[in-house]
């Protein structure tokens, strides 16, 4: 393997560290068939049809994804450089379950889109993981309770001339519930509540990512894929500070359909009203150096 060339803008290499993190987080009802042929399409069927170390199994936990707005104090690699950026992003994440060709067995996050406001960030996310992210304007009306929140992507659809700054996520909080029946209503799987406990407040979770790259000399292939596993482990802030809680309130989730972010035709998600919520507090968010769990010869 060569060594890695550096040149051009700063890419920051594993670990990362996201200091002073705020996170909110909604559940969405999505479609268990999309969902699927999602996982089959991202992870089964490339790692199937050629040699690289076996079949990587991937299906849904259930027919919800995560949806998280959130803000970073700072992020960067602090054993390389006291340099970094803040950061304001969204995340949809699907609850997966991944099956290694021994048969191992893994509850994981897959980061099926992500938008984020600095291009270190961006850069970083695709070349280094193979997040699936994009440039996003993301508005946080307060770190504490927020009424609002909203996305503003670059996109459009195929009736457009031109792609343009949208709206895609717009969140809206409604009346306050007497009690927590919000969450009640939401009926998530045990296994993706174990995943999401996991991941909130008992230390971090994975992720699993398809990091690849489109051939310059044919658009249909990829002249190199990996599928990779990161861990992300979340430090909470102390307990006195009441780093992790439920917000008692419904959500309108307004979701505009475009073209060029297809969330609604690879997720199967829409408008709706989210049902409870909840807020994080970390000191830091670190995401590890990548395990290696497939790679195309």
């Amino acid at each position: 393997m060569n060594s890695f060339v550096e040149y051009g803008p700063v890419v920051v290499g594993p670990p990362v560290e996201c200091k002073d993190a705020v996170l909110f987080g909604f559940f969405l009802a999505a479609d268990q068939a999309k969902l699927n042929k999602l996982c089959t399409d991202v992870f089964e069927t490339p790692s199937s049809t050629i040699a690289g170390g076996g079949v990587i199994g991937c299906s849904p936990l259930d027919s919800f994804v995560m949806l998280t707005f959130g803000t970073m104090g700072w992020v960067g690699n602090s054993a390389v450089s006291s340099l970094g950026v803040q950061e304001n992003q969204v995340t949809i994440q699907v609850p997966v379950q991944i099956t290694t060709p021994g048969g191992a067995k893994t509850s994981a996050w897959f980061s099926a889109f992500e938008f984020v406001d600095n291009t270190l960030s961006l850069t970083g996310g695709r070349e280094v993981f193979g997040i699936a992210k994009g440039y996003g304007d993301v508005n946080l009306s307060s770190l504490s309770d927020p009424q609002s929140l909203t996305l503003t992507a670059f996109g459009g659809n195929k009736t457009d001339q031109f792609m343009t700054p949208r709206i895609m996520i717009a969140v809206q909080r409604k009346a306050p519930n007497a009690a927590v029946a919000g969450w009640a209503e939401l009926n998530l799987t045990a296994n993706f509540l174990q995943l999401f406990m996991k991941w909130a407040n008992q230390g971090g979770a994975p992720q699993i990512l398809m990091k690849q790259f489109m051939d310059a000399g044919d658009s249909t292939k990829a002249c190199f894929q990996q599928i990779v596993q990161a861990d992300f482990s979340v430090n909470l802030k102390p307990p006195t500070m009441n780093p992790f809680g439920a917000l008692l309130y419904d959500y309108d989730i307004t979701i505009t359909q475009l073209d060029s972010l297809p969330v609604f035709d690879q997720l199967g998600i829409k408008t709706q009203t989210a049902h409870g919520a909840f807020r994080i507090e970390a000191d830091l968010v670190k995401i590890d150096t990548g395990k290696i769990l497939w790679t195309a010869p």
